[in-house]
Formats: structure tokens, sequence, C-alpha cells
């Protein structure tokens, strides 16, 4: 597959593309017990192999929406989702968001933040970069005090953090995750003598 960018840009694209789960990509095989995502309906795929998950965000009927869905196609029928309402971009929430992950599981495995939309500039370079921060600067002390966890941070980025022109170009957008990725890169180096697992990943347009 060709690549759209020059190489300066960071931007790969995966030479295969699979159709059906591989031995090597098998979530049946994870021994993660505690993720905590965002309230993207995309993210509970990530989860569903797991025995706990806890969805985070403003909107209580979207996360709700998710749970529900995440029950269903859930192959550990016994998972527990547990909904928390969050603003990101708050300091206060995301502290808050903390107690309740220590009270209700006592553990954190992955952190995936997969907060963002296209509203006015400020508000979207809030909740991208901000909103991202928060949520390190808070969780990332769990993930690494969770005996035997996967200690990982999955920040959910977006193709526009490459482009500025185009149908995805919207400015606030492609600012605010391409800080954001510049934000996760430095997160990976000041943690690196932890072994902290800390990536950014471009799942393009949807």
């Amino acid at each position: 597959m060709v690549n759209p960018l020059p190489d300066s840009t960071g931007w790969q694209i995966t030479p295969t593309l699979n159709k059906s789960v591989t031995d090597t990509t098998n979530p049946a095989k994870t021994t993660l017990t505690s993720p905590l995502a965002s309230r993207d309906r995309s993210l509970y795929c990530l989860c569903i192999y797991v025995g706990w998950l806890v969805l985070a965000g403003r909107d209580i009927s979207a996360l709700r929406a998710v749970a529900r869905e995440t029950r269903r196609k859930a192959q550990r029928k016994a998972i527990r989702v547990i909904i928390a309402k969050c603003d990101l971009t708050s300091d206060a929430n995301v502290s808050q968001l903390v107690k309740e992950v220590e009270t209700e599981i006592g553990r954190l495995d992955v952190l995936v933040v997969n907060a963002g939309f296209t509203k006015q500039f400020q508000d979207v370079i809030d909740t991208d970069l901000q909103g991202a921060y928060l949520a390190a600067h808070y969780l990332i002390p769990l993930l690494l005090a969770s005996e035997r966890g996967a200690e990982a941070l999955i920040a959910i980025s977006g193709t526009g953090a490459w482009v500025t022109a185009g149908p995805v170009a919207h400015a606030a957008h492609c600012v605010g995750k391409l800080a954001q990725v510049r934000l996760v890169e430095h997160i990976a180096n000041d943690f690196k003598e932890e072994k902290l697992l800390v990536v950014a990943v471009h799942p393009g347009c949807v």
C-alpha cells in the first residue's frame, strides 16, 4: 500500500490487511483485567475479553449504550462494566475518577484516551491536549502501581494530525491531535525507565 504522506510525517500504513483474528492478535489470550476507556462506541471491542471495564465520559446515555453493547458482545459473560461521569478537561473530575476506579476495582491495566470532537477551537484543544494530559497525570500512577498489569496508555489520535488540507483538515481537530501525539511522545520518553507502554494510534476516517 502506497504511503500517502512523506516519511517525515511519521505516517505508517500497515502493509497487511487482516480480515480475521490471528493467533498473535487474539485478545482471548490476554491477561488484562481492568482496562479503562473513554465513551466512544468503537472502544468496547478492545475490552470484551476482560473482566472489568470502566467507561468514563460526559454523556451518560451514550456510556450506557456502549455498556449494553459491550455486555452483549463480551466473550466473558461475567464482565462488569462501570459507568463514570467525567469531564476529561476538568482537573477535579479526573481526580475523582481515579478514586472511583481505586474503590470499585483497585487497579488499572490499560488506559485508553479517546475523547474528542470538532467544535470551537479552545474546546477541542482542551479536550485533545489538556484532557490527555490530565488523564495521564492522574491515572499513570495507578497503572504503574497495579501488580502484573499491562501498564499501557493508548491515545486514539487520527490521520487528521498529519494533514493541513482535505476533507478532514479541520484546523482545531488537526492541531489538537498533533499536539496530543507530541504529548504522547514526551510521556513515553518520561516513563521509559518504568517500561510503560505509551502509544498514539491513528484509526483514520470513521
